[in-house]
Formats: C-alpha cells, structure tokens, sequence
C-alpha cells in the first residue's frame, strides 16, 4: 500500500513510506476501513502488507518522538491480527539506516519563498486554520469579505489556498459547483483588468475590453449581468491587493465605477455572487474616499493576525513531513525565534525554508546548512547579496536600475512594488540583450517574478514581494540615495499615462517646474520621451508667443510715448509763437505808449504857445488868425493823441491775454510732456518687473532681483506695482535683509524715490535712515530722535530730499 501523496523507498524487494505522515495517511485510511466493514480475509491481509512495510519505514526514522509514534501505530494493529487468528509480522520498527535515507527530488519542495500558496500548492499551507473557519463562518451570511492584514501577513495564501480550496470542496453547501474565476489584481485599469478576467473565450479581446469598459463606466450592474441570467450558479471573485485602485489607479471615474460594480455583484438577485479581496493595512484609510464601500468594508472585514507559536511550527514542519523532509534538532526552534514579532515575518521565513531545501543533505536540513545562511533573518538579504555580487559591473548597474524601476514610492518613507510589463522595462535605456539577460537572472534568482500575459506584450514582471524591498539592505540603501529622484519619476509616469488616457490632450502636458524636472530625467521609456519632447515644445513655443506680446506691448507703449512727444513739441512751438506774437503787441504797445507820450509833450507846447500867443494879442492882433489856428491844430492834435492812447491801451490788453493764453497752452503742453515721460518710464518698469518676476521663479539671483526691483520702484517714481512688490518682497524674503537698532515695535517705513534708502520709524519716538544699496549690508545713515511722541507715518519728498 503506498502513499498517494507521496514517493516511496525501495529497501530490497521492500517500499517504504517515505514519511511518518505518509504512513499516518494510510493508517488513516485503514481504520476507516476497518470501521466500515470490519476484519475481511482481504482487509486482514492489507493489515499484514502495511505492518511489514511500516516495519520496514524504521530505516528512515532516526527522531525518537517519530519512532515512538510509528511504532504506536504498529501496535495497534498487530493484536488485531492476533485476534482474527492471523499470525502477524514482526511489528517491531526496522533501526536507522542512514545508507538508505532518500534523495528527495527537487520538484517536492514544500515551500514558496517569497512567491503566495495558491490552490495547486495549497496542501502545503498550514497554520491558518482558525482563521480560515472563521472566513467559512462569514460566506454563510456575507456575500463580501474584505482580508485586511500588513504586508508580508499571507493574505493572498490565506485566500488562494486556505479558504478557496475548501469552497472547491464543498464546505459550503453547493459550492464545489460553484463558477471561480482567476484571481485578478487591479493595476492601473481595473475596469480594463476585470473586463479581460471575465470575457467569454474567442472574443477578440481588443474590441471587447474597450466597449466592456464603457459598458462599466455607464452601469453599475453591468458585471452582475456578464456573470449570468437568473438562476445561474453563484460566482466568486476575488480581488487581490486592492490597494492598487488607490495606489495605481489615478482616475476618480474609474475608479468609482469599478468599486460599483463590485458591490452590484454582491446585491445582485439573481445569484449569491460573492467577492473577496485583499488588502494591506496601511491603505486602510483611503477607503473613506469611497463612501458606498465603506459601510460594506467595515461590516466584513477578517484582520490577518500574526501566527503564533505553534501555527508557525504548524506552517514548518507539516509541509515538511508530507514530503520526507527531516530537520536537525534545534533548527525549527532557531527560526521561530527568528519569526516571532518580525514585521514581514512570513515571507522571510518562507525564503528562509526555501533556501534550506535547496542546501538540504538527501532528506535532512542541517543546523550547518541554517548558520551558512544567517538563519531567518538574514537568509534573504545574504541570498540577495549573492546574487548581486556574482554579477559583472555593467550587469550590477542595469539589475539596480531594473529593481529601482519596480518600486514606487508612497507618502512619507513607504515604497511600494510597482508592476510593469516586461516590454517596458525593456526600454530603460541599456541594451536590450543585456536588459533580459539580467531580468531573467533576477526572476531565476526569485527576486523578481514574472506573469505571463495573453500575449507576450502583457507579460508582466515585478519585485517578489516587498519584503526585499525592506529587508534587503544594498536595495534600502539604493532607495534612500534615490528616494527624491523616484518620486520626480513616479510624477512623470503617473503625467505620461495621463496624457495618453486623455488622448494626448496637451492640457495635460507638463510646464514649469515640473518639465525643468522631467528634463533632468535619464532612462525613460518611449512614452514617457515622446511626453517630455512635446511638453518642452509646446512651453518653448507660448515662451515665445508671450515675448512676443511682451514685445508688441512695450513697442506699443514707446509709439505711444513718441506720439506724446510729438503733441509736445508742436505745443510747444506753439507756445513759442504765441510768445513771440504778444512780444510784438507789447512792442506795438511801448511805440504807441512812445507817440501819445510825444503828442502830449507837443499838446503842452502848443498850450503855452496859447498862452503866450493870448498875452501877445494885444500886443499883435495881426497874429491872431495864426494863434486861433494853431490852437485849433494842438485841439487836434491832443484829440487824436487821446484816441492813440485808448488804440494802445486796448492793444496792450490784447498783447497781455495772449501772452496768458500762450503760458495756458505752455503749462498743457509740460503736463503732456510729463504725462508721456511718465508712461515711458511705467512701461520701463513694468519691464523691469517681469524681469525680476522670472529671477524670483528661477531661484539663486536675489540680489539681481532686489536691483531690479529698486529701479523699477525708481523708474515708477516710488509708486511699486503690486506685482513689482510682490516680486520684491518674494525675493528679499529669500536674502539676509534686517533693520535693527529700534527700540520698540516699528509702526511706518517708507523708500525714497531712487530705492537707495529707507526711512523707518516706530514706538520707540525715533527715525532711522537706511542706507539699502546692498540689501544683504543695510548701513545706518541718521538718527533723528527729536520727535516728542510715536512715529506712524513716514514719506519722502519726489525729489527725494525731504523726510516727513
């Protein structure tokens, strides 16, 4: 009778159970039998046949707690031979034969490293069955479970090969005829990935998924609908690392509609569908981002609890013996203490087994074997080391870029694995043939493991678990160095794919800051290239555009100007000639003013020749006639001479308004003069700020920027723009710009005209002058301390010469 589950040895003409479990098994078996139908002629001989061979099985014992047990199990069945009148074998066991220990073959190996149990290897999982009743527990009234635990808790093997198994088997009533689906996980389209999961065979697979997509996208129910008609058998889907629809996914839409569908799964009518996903702790809170979720989440949530003790000792040695696998004594108790309270405990004890299976000796992992590897806690990092150091340099250099490429980076120091597809790895910039040479080391050296695609161009490779991202020190140590660098990287991965969702709008290309970053990038992929060229050739053209309206706005302000300058200039000559014309009225006026002065003088000349001519009549009244005349001539004379006066007095009135209207137009062609001077030296400013606005982005020229700044504040005659102030405060907020010497609160600052002094005042009753002309070296220039109470408010003169 031979073990199902195992091999057997061959001693002589004898098989051998090659383990105590196997020869458990069939004990197990032969009870059962012997229960049911009792001591059949055939059943007794069968007793016989497995006496002699458990007998036998003694040449592979040599642990004395397994010696007892299988000689316990010999003697239970010896008597009843006895009792059918059977004269039975010798049931004494067989002493240790080391020359027959088997050799057990490498495809036997129990464990799985950092790699998850799934169904195929699930009776090697051990050590969870508390927990996996309590999942059965809950599927009898929950149709959704959400297995929440840390990373490296064995939530995936609990799932895949705890409680999966056993709903195949029937634990449940009707669920071995229930439909599974593969396990999925969701990546960065999780629509796109359930869409594949749960399309029919021979559908082409391009078309289908984009119209299930949007099928998604516009109906909540629209999963519970591919999954069956009324009276169709149940589902079961199982999600693993849920957390992807928070950490890759970035799109809110989708992201909304696949956690709809999920929960429409699980409320359909038709069928008790049922969904099970796994998720890690520290993602826990980004499900308050999902409110219809979680209420559900919170209802049907199982913790993955560490193991303790003896499940771990369970998890060691059971996988062991259904193998034939021995352990020297002491070595199980050295990893449980290496296990016990680790964080990621499970994958680094896995790791740890892994490696003692393949440096066993035939059937035996020795306590030598368990030092040489550093036991359980440095077993994965020394492995790692080796791995790394056997390689060339050039081949050292591509693994880290290759390892750097599968990690992402979280909030705070958390680094996560990052899943890509091979054919993008493929493109980091080395040799294609050196890129797979290497990948392919890392995936046979188990620390990168790769999942096969519908096509090769879905081939998908990432880390092995994040336990080596924690636990191995050469990887931390890289991941520290380039912590700033992978989180510029994680931006433009998560822009590029962005863009390419959106179509390639160019509202989603980079600029700023963020482009100057990408650019500094090395390694990208043809995507992430193709993302970067275009960002940069659409921001160099709108910089171009903007220097050229910055251009046509400045050449605008100069023709402006020149115009201004023009009406000044023609005002001003005529200003000049109206000047000239009330010069000549004032000359016509003096001339006239001269004449009248002259006429009068001959008036009084012609009165006393009057005078003396009337004394003279008698004397000659022959000169009479002649008098009369001549009196008659200066009446004249006089009457036209007060005529001319009135003419130059009127003309001098006239003379005197135009001069007041040609100094009128003379002070109106100055205001336009200095209005025009005025916006020449605004637009100069404005200029000056854009100026020192770009300095303030670049960062590194402060003190250009203050200069800039002060004769921007000059050319604008002390009145700052709110731009030029906000651009000089930035900037001087990043210089070593301190006034010190007030006493008290400062309550008024004020800057002269030309930016090269501030004045400043406060409570302490005095006012310091500031000499800024170097911001970093502010030198005091004055004191004034004759003010009687507190100075509130300070302003210069325009000309910058007085201080109120």
């Amino acid at each position: 009778m031979n073990d199902p589950g195992s091999r057997d040895v061959n001693k002589g003409s004898l098989n051998l159970f090659q383990s105590l479990s196997a020869l458990r098994a069939v004990h197990g078996e032969l009870l059962q039998r012997y229960h049911d139908h009792g001591s059949t002629p055939e059943f007794l001989l069968k007793i016989d046949a497995f006496i002699r061979q458990g007998q036998a099985t003694g040449a592979l014992l040599d642990d004395d707690d397994d010696r007892w047990a299988a000689q316990s199990i010999l003697d239970y069945w010896v008597p009843i031979l006895w009792r059918a009148e059977e004269k039975p074998p010798d049931g004494t066991l067989a002493e240790f034969d080391p020359t027959i220990v088997p050799e057990l073959a490498d495809d036997l190996c129990p464990y799985r490293g950092l790699d998850a149990f799934g169904p195929k290897n699930h009776r090697f999982f051990c050590g969870r069955q508390r927990l996996i009743e309590k999942l059965v527990g809950l599927l009898k009234e929950n149709r959704f479970i959400a297995v929440v635990g840390p990373s490296g808790s064995g939530k995936s093997s609990l799932v895949l090969a705890g409680l999966l198994p056993r709903l195949q088997a029937g634990v449940l009533h009707g669920s071995q005829k229930w439909r599974y689906y593969s396990s999925m996980v969701p990546g960065s389209n999780p629509l796109a990935s359930i869409a594949r999961l749960v399309q029919p065979p021979g559908v082409d697979s391009t078309e289908s998924t984009s119209h299930q997509v949007e099928s998604f996208r516009q109906d909540p129910d629209y999963l519970s609908k591919l999954m069956g008609k009324p009276g169709d058998v149940p589902s079961v889907l199982i999600i693993d690392q849920f957390e992807e629809v928070f950490t890759l996914c970035r799109d809110d839409q989708d992201r909304q509609a696949f956690v709809n569908n999920l929960l429409g799964l699980t409320r359909a009518s038709e069928a008790k569908h049922i969904v099970i996903l796994t998720m890690r702790t520290d993602f826990e809170s980004y499900i308050q981002r999902l409110p219809a979720l979680q209420t559900v989440f919170e209802q049907a949530q199982v913790r993955v609890t560490p193991l303790n003790a003896s499940e771990l000792r369970e998890a060691i040695e059971k996988p062991a013996e259904s193998v034939g696998l021995k352990f020297e004594q002491g070595v199980v108790d050295a990893l449980l203490r290496d296990t016990l309270g680790e964080p990621a405990g499970l994958p680094l004890l896995q790791f740890s087994l892994l490696k003692l299976w393949e440096n066993r000796e035939r059937n035996r992992v020795t306590r030598d074997a368990y030092n040489r590897l550093g036991g359980g806690r440095l077993a994965l990092a020394r492995s790692a080391d080796e791995f790394y150091e056997e390689l060339i340099p050039e081949d050292q250099t591509t693994a880290k870029r290759i390892l750097l490429r599968l990690v992402r980076p979280g909030e705070g120091l958390e680094v996560t694995r990052y899943r890509q597809r091979r054919e993008t790895l493929l493109q980091i910039g080395e040799a294609r043939d050196r890129i797979e040479r290497v990948l392919d080391r890392l995936i046979q050296a188990r620390l990168v493991r790769q999942t096969e695609g519908d096509t090769p161009a879905d081939t998908q490779v990432e880390v092995a678990h994040e336990a080596l991202v924690r636990n191995w020190p050469k990887l931390v140590e890289w991941l520290d160095a380039e912590r700033v660098a992978l989180r510029q990287r994680k931006r433009l991965i998560d822009a590029a794919e962005n863009w390419e969702a959106l179509g390639r709008d160019s509202g989603a290309l980079l600029r700023g800051s963020l482009l100057d970053e990408a650019l500094h990038l090395q390694d990208l992929n043809e995507l992430e290239n193709e993302f970067v060229q275009v960002s940069k050739k659409v921001q160099e053209e709108k910089k171009k555009e903007k220097e050229k309206q910055i251009l046509r706005e400045m050449e605008a302000k100069e023709k402006l100007a020149e115009e201004a300058e023009a009406r000044r200039k023609a005002e001003e000559k005529a200003r000049h000639e109206a000047e000239q014309r009330a010069n000549e009225q004032q000359k016509l006026a003096k001339e006239a003013e001269a004449r009248q002065k002259a006429e009068e003088k001959a008036r009084h000349e012609a009165e006393k020749v009057v005078v003396l001519r009337t004394k003279a009549a008698r004397r000659a009244r022959c000169f009479a006639v002649a008098v009369s005349i001549v009196f008659v001539i200066a009446l004249c004379m006089a009457i036209y001479a007060v005529d001319q006066k009135n003419k130059a007095e009127a003309s001098a009135e006239t003379a005197l308004q135009e001069k007041r209207n040609a100094q009128q137009r003379r002070l109106e062609a100055e205001e336009a003069t200095r209005e025009a001077n005025r916006q020449r030296l605004i637009s100069i400013a404005q200029a000056l700020s854009l100026e020192v606005i770009r300095l303030q982005e670049q960062g590194g020229q402060e003190e250009l920027g203050v200069l800039l700044a002060r004769q921007a504040y000059r050319f604008n005659q002390g009145h700052v723009m709110d731009n030029v102030r906000q651009a000089l405060v930035t900037t001087v907020s990043g210089t070593d710009f301190v006034l010190e010497g007030h006493d008290k609160k400062v309550q008024s600052a004020a800057f002269s005209p030309d930016g090269k002094t501030i004045a400043s005042g406060g409570q302490d009753n005095t006012v310091r002058v500031w000499d800024v002309q170097d911001p970093r070296n502010p030198a005091l220039v004055k004191k004034l301390d004759k003010h009687k109470g507190e100075v509130s408010s300070l302003a210069f003169s325009p000309d910058g010469l007085t201080l109120a």
